[in-house]
């Protein structure tokens, strides 16, 4: 994990509730009688942040199943209050905490949990509801989720809004989005809950990889979402009297409210630490998937790509370098999937590190877009190659020079035809003017091939 802001509570171990300052602010704990402050000490879920001095909210009949936090309950009604008088989705409701928030908001609810099929548990959380939200537009259902979803959907049922909060084990999260998504109204937004979990990570992942435009907010258990069609305006700033982390499987994501230069530093010290890893055995009976073609250079055959890799790159004079992707379907590129990953360079002109995307279909007017940051001032200049190939030959290159210490944009237009198949490959070498040996390293953030036209 990675730390880039410094706790300065004066009483530490002592939880509070905490509101961004530009989010208008709600309570609905009226009609909630049995919510009480949760001992985070009993929780024995693997991806809980006790250490985020914020309170857990439980029901006393259910300690160990948590609510929202009031930072996370003040985010989602604020979200909800965006598409106030439109049908919203709620999967997983729970004792109905969330639902309050986003019912209070003014939207129009399918709320669906198997809970519901206890007479006495809805019948309660229809009264928290009158309490809280009173005139409130909802429907109950008591189904689980996918059947609901689909259920509602072929009755032609389209939502402006989802909270994704149910299942958190693989591959629910996953299978829930998929099945919302198709009925999501063109101006739309998708929320989850608990990102801490990679397997709900994983749901937002696809969510990118089919177009939509996401980014983590900084909560307790880190809230995540997907919208498309329209600017998300949400003034959320994180807690600054907290020490906040990611996840090692969420860096390749934006956090809302992060300054271009902590998400710098974020990702500089990530790398730091991810090339000091000890290089673990190289995989030899994956051949079908990965391939190593030149010294060091691993193939990437995207019509064969699954779940989430993670591939290693040994490089001279580093111990370790890493190639992460989060992609479901790679050769699917007709909007935008992302593969974040470093590439470490330390031979005065000669490209050492490189790349390849093998088996990609382009679309119609494909450009490829990124980012780049070199972390260290110290580093030598360095020259990053982008090369498109078919089978007749090179029919794209670009290369850009890179400053030590420099980050920004990194894109380039592709003249590629529509439904061609296409290899692409990036390399990076040290500027040929150094002829000194140190090490550089660069970050690219996610790769997106994308249609210029969509």
């Amino acid at each position: 994990m990675v730390y880039w802001f410094k706790r300065n509570t004066s009483t530490p171990g002592s939880d509070y509730d905490y509101v961004a300052s530009g989010l208008r602010d709600v309570n609905v704990a009226d009609a909630f009688p049995n919510v009480t402050v949760g001992d985070k000490s009993a929780v024995t879920w693997p991806h809980f942040r006790r250490d985020i001095s914020h309170r857990w909210y439980v029901d006393r009949r259910d300690p160990l199943t948590g609510f929202l936090s009031k930072d996370e309950a003040v985010l989602l009604y604020n979200i909800a209050l965006l598409f106030q008088g439109k049908h919203a989705l709620e999967i997983g409701c729970w004792r109905g905490w969330s639902t309050a928030h986003m019912a209070r908001a003014g939207v129009t609810l399918d709320v669906i949990d198997p809970v519901l099929q206890d007479p006495e548990w809805k019948s309660e959380l229809e009264r928290s509801l009158s309490v809280a939200a009173p005139g409130s537009r909802m429907t109950l259902h008591s189904d689980a989720s996918p059947k609901a979803v689909l259920e509602l959907g072929k009755l032609g049922r389209k939502w402006a809004l989802a909270f994704v909060d149910g299942d958190h084990v693989a591959p629910a999260p996953l299978r829930d989005v998929q099945t919302c998504a198709p009925f999501m109204e063109p101006a739309a937004a998708i929320v989850l809950h608990d990102l801490t979990c990679p397997d709900v990570a994983e749901a937002l992942s696809y969510l990118r990889s089919t177009g939509w435009d996401v980014a983590l907010f900084q909560t307790m258990q880190i809230m995540g979402v997907a919208y498309r069609g329209f600017r998300l305006a949400i003034n959320h700033q994180a807690d600054r009297n907290q020490e906040w982390s990611l996840p090692d499987h969420l860096h390749s994501f934006d956090v809302w409210g992060e300054a271009p230069a902590e998400r710098a530093a974020r990702l500089s010290a990530f790398v730091t630490q991810t090339s000091r890893l000890p290089l673990p055995r190289p995989i030899e009976d994956d051949r079908s998937r990965w391939v190593a073609i030149a010294n060091q250079t691993r193939v990437f055959e995207a019509n064969e790509w699954g779940r989430r890799q993670e591939i290693n790159l040994p490089w001279p004079g580093e111990s370790r370098g890493e190639l992460t992707s989060e992609l479901l379907a790679p050769n699917q590129w007709s909007k935008r999937d992302g593969i974040k990953f470093a590439l470490h360079a330390n031979m005065p002109g000669k490209p050492n590190a490189s790349i390849r995307w093998q088996n990609v279909v382009l679309q119609a007017r494909p450009e490829l877009h990124s980012s780049y940051l070199v972390p260290s001032k110290a580093a030598p200049d360095l020259v990053l190659s982008i090369d498109v190939r078919n089978t007749q030959g090179p029919i794209c290159s670009f290369e850009r020079y890179l400053k030590a210490g420099a980050s920004g944009p990194l894109n380039v237009r592709i003249d590629g035809m529509a439904n061609e198949i296409v290899e692409i490959g990036l390399s990076l070498a040290v500027a040929g003017e150094h002829k000194t040996a140190d090490a550089a390293l660069v970050v690219l953030d996610p790769v997106f091939l994308r249609n210029a036209a969509a």
